[in-house]
């Protein structure tokens, strides 16, 4: 990917200009990786393999933390959000991954996103827990801008993906009041799989803090950053393959997935516009991420550029599943829902308000499958 470093050196120039805080500050440093120093424990690519999101619901440590606003996640809060709490919450997040795994051949996914998580400690604590000890699973994670401190990170597996860099992208937003709005950056990594490249993206875009409507135009805006990403790389490395991931806060047919992306959910319209949303289908059926006053929304969605779907043949390609008629899957094991009482066959969360439920997230975790075509 020779071309792809003063690819993104000229995006970071051109959207991070006004993003600059005193809170946080981004990592936007290029962090490029030597080939010597990442293939010496390549395995071979074969079978089917996944691709996974996951929204952590607010995974915090109980430190607090210098430059973040994280007094509602510490021992002496109204959460009471002590050792045991925590723990307990690392605990049932490598449950859902490890699930995921046995789900899917007992291979974990090559490469998994994920949001709401604190920093790079608690990914370190989560990789401890004794269902991830044997992953084989690494951490790409940079503090974000986001004053809440809940960032983007990715776990991948380094015997399938050929690591060679990351990039944090910031997301430029209008200020209120004259106030500087900040939001959550991207992060981004490149490498390959099977000699193939590939270049992700973890998103966790603004919130709907105001209603749907007053607040699209921050989706929008953040859609113009990736999007911007996005068609650089198919401009000047058609090869790469390009998977945007995460919890956007917004539906698959709304404008900043469906416009701003430009993401369909058909190969024969995205074919038109360079990305496929697999998620789509999913929910016209009927099937969500999360559920909000008993309407289930689907905002964890996998996008994938068009050349993981154009039929190649001896490449990797994003598989159907023989049993379904789908390309993108939420997982759905009964203990993630709740069994009974108001908010019954909704999401089994960690919290109501200050009260520990001892539950997962807020949000169900998604997948596709990748495999080589012959």
């Amino acid at each position: 990917m020779k071309k792809l470093v003063p690819i993104l050196l000229l995006t970071i120039i051109v959207f991070a200009s006004s993003c600059k805080s005193k809170k946080k500050e981004s990592t936007t440093s290029m962090i490029p990786l030597t080939t010597s120093q990442v293939v010496s424990n390549q395995i071979e690519f074969k079978g089917v393999h996944s691709l996974m999101f996951y929204n952590l619901e607010n995974l915090f440590d109980t430190i607090n933390n210098k430059g973040v606003k994280d007094e509602e996640f510490l021992p002496n809060s109204k959460k009471k959000y002590g050792t045991l709490i925590y723990n307990k919450k690392l605990q049932n997040m490598s449950k859902v991954i490890a699930d995921v795994a046995k789900a899917n051949n007992n291979q974990f996914p090559i490469v998994i996103g994920l949001a709401e998580v604190e920093n790079k400690g608690v990914l370190v604590d989560l990789l401890k827990q004794p269902s991830l000890q044997s992953s084989g699973l690494d951490i790409m994670h940079r503090d974000s801008r986001d004053i809440r401190g809940i960032d983007v990170a990715f776990l991948y597996r380094s015997d399938l993906f050929n690591l060679q860099g990351m990039q944090m992208f910031p997301i430029p937003q209008k200020p209120i009041n004259g106030h500087e709005y900040i939001t959550r950056d991207v992060i981004s990594m490149w490498g390959s799989i099977s000699k193939e490249k590939f270049f992700f993206m973890c998103c966790h875009w603004p919130s709907r803090r105001g209603g749907s409507e007053a607040s699209d135009f921050r989706r929008v805006d953040a859609a113009k950053v990736v999007r911007h990403i996005a068609d650089s790389l198919r401009i000047n490395e058609p090869n790469t393959r390009v998977v945007m991931m995460g919890d956007f806060n917004d539906d698959p047919f709304n404008n900043s997935l469906y416009k701003g992306i430009g993401a369909r959910g058909t190969l024969k319209e995205a074919a038109n516009t360079g990305y496929f949303n697999p998620f789509y289908t999913i929910l016209k059926d009927g099937v969500g991420t999360l559920r909000y006053r008993g309407k289930w929304n689907l905002f964890d969605n996998i996008i994938v550029s068009t050349n993981l779907v154009d039929g190649q043949k001896e490449t990797i390609q994003l598989l159907k599943d023989n049993k379904e008629k789908y390309y993108g899957f939420t997982f759905r094991a009964p203990y993630l829902f709740n069994q009974s009482g108001k908010y019954k066959g909704g999401p089994h969360r960690s919290w109501a308000g200050p009260h520990w439920l001892d539950g997962y997230s807020d949000h169900l975790p998604v997948y596709v499958h990748i495999g080589l075509t012959k």
